[in-house]
């Protein structure tokens, strides 16, 4: 019984301490139906330069205008990932279902960080074009936001939004820091 109570203790401490127990983001596939408060943001990752492990990843944090930093903490993280395999050339794009507000990308990540001082913008009820993230041949992340570029892929690979896509406004806010989980 002590060995059942103990086990069941270490796994809600180890949930717990993982730094992402509750996301209220829903990344969506090219048939999911969309809520009408939320938001949907869209963004595309291209690998032109050598990454060395297998896979590539851009992900956004939900960001506090007012308070200036990442909403995250030990218990609930609103965050997107999107990941393509690091040697598929060519853009990949990712939706996600997220409640309004504004993204900021991740000061968890292991690229550039540059971009990290710019949020972008998701109003209740729109469709949002962040960007492409490129990852170039010179180990440099940099965001394209050329909508009219993309603007009928987006169409094709998401046919259920419905909505016009509009490219999301930006805002210069501080650099996020990470939170730190420990006991």
């Amino acid at each position: 019984m002590k060995k059942t109570v103990a086990s069941l203790l270490l796994m809600i401490l180890t949930g717990m301490l993982s730094a992402c127990g509750l996301n209220n983001v829903r990344k969506l596939n090219s048939d999911a139906s969309i809520d009408p408060d939320r938001s949907i943001i869209v963004y595309g990752i291209n690998v032109e330069g050598k990454w060395d492990a297998p896979m590539f990843s851009v992900n956004l944090d939900e960001y506090d205008l007012k308070s200036q930093a990442i909403t995250g903490n030990c218990f609930r993280f609103n965050h997107t990932e999107a990941m393509v395999s690091s040697t598929n050339k060519g853009r990949h794009f990712s939706a996600f279902e997220v409640r309004p507000g504004h993204f900021v990308l991740s000061p968890f990540s292991n690229t550039n960080q540059s971009l990290s001082t710019t949020a972008f913008s998701a109003p209740r009820g729109k469709v949002v074009y962040i960007g492409t993230f490129v990852y170039d041949k010179d180990k440099i992340l940099h965001l394209q936001r050329d909508l009219d570029l993309v603007a009928t892929e987006l169409k094709h690979q998401f046919p259920r939004i419905e909505q016009s896509i509009a490219l999301a406004e930006t805002v210069e806010v501080s650099r996020p820091t990470p939170f730190l989980c420990t006991p």
